[in-house]
């Protein structure tokens, strides 16, 4: 997986050529894309906000860095709490919620040039996660009075996915001011791995999603 992200990285890296900055852009990005493969389909979206640093390099290429932050668009207090039969009888109500901090780095080749039309990007993203789940209720359905095979309590674990975007965007740009609006596709590396969480024997969570699809906009100030 490292060798991957590590070429991925490089080849980024190679097709820009030593040449120096032209423009400098500082940037807001937002996207959708949720990065876990929810169990409850209707579920509430998640959205992607960060703030980022781009660098023209000459009149075709750009490369960034940006921040970026995942949220629940309604809020984690509107988010529906899910159910499970366990053992014995017994039955438990949980929520299990998601966030996570990424580092991207995106290099775009623009078609027309780098100050306005439309582009092609790769990113490379390093993504913290962070599972939260908080078990509000275990109760005995027929009075059977055996031991609870999960109990009441709040836990958190932390993971890391490896999301590898390509973007077709168009810029529109002004005398200080710019924009872009993108779609794209992730393939999210780590998103196999097992989180480890307590009593996933007995209650179904969500897993990291393979492929996430995005759609988004950016608004900056280049200097």
């Amino acid at each position: 997986m490292k060798k991957l992200i590590l070429s991925f990285l490089f080849f980024s890296c190679c097709i820009v050529p030593r040449t120096f900055a032209q423009l400098s852009h500082i940037f807001l990005v937002f996207h959708s894309g949720s990065y876990m493969d929810k169990i409850d389909k209707e579920a509430q979206l998640v959205m992607n906000a960060g703030i980022g640093y781009e660098r023209d390099l000459n009149d075709k290429l750009s490369i960034s860095f940006s921040l970026r932050r995942l949220f629940y668009l309604a809020g984690i207090k509107d988010i529906k709490t899910k159910s499970a039969n366990l053992t014995n009888g017994y039955s438990a109500t949980y929520l299990d919620t998601y966030s996570g901090i990424a580092f991207d780095y995106e290099a775009k080749y623009f078609f027309d040039t780098s100050e306005e039309g439309y582009y092609f990007s790769s990113c490379a993203s390093f993504q913290m996660m962070t599972a939260n789940v908080d078990i509000r209720d275990v109760y005995d359905s027929y009075g059977y009075l055996f031991t609870p095979p999960v109990k009441v309590e709040i836990f958190e674990k932390g993971f890391t996915l490896f999301p590898l975007t390509f973007k077709l965007g168009k810029r529109y740009s002004g005398d200080t001011f710019t924009s872009d609006w993108f779609i794209g596709y992730s393939f999210n590396l780590g998103a196999g791995q097992n989180i480890g969480l307590k009593y996933a024997d007995y209650l179904p969570y969500d897993k990291p999603n393979t492929n996430t699809f995005i759609f988004g906009f950016t608004t900056g100030v280049k200097f």
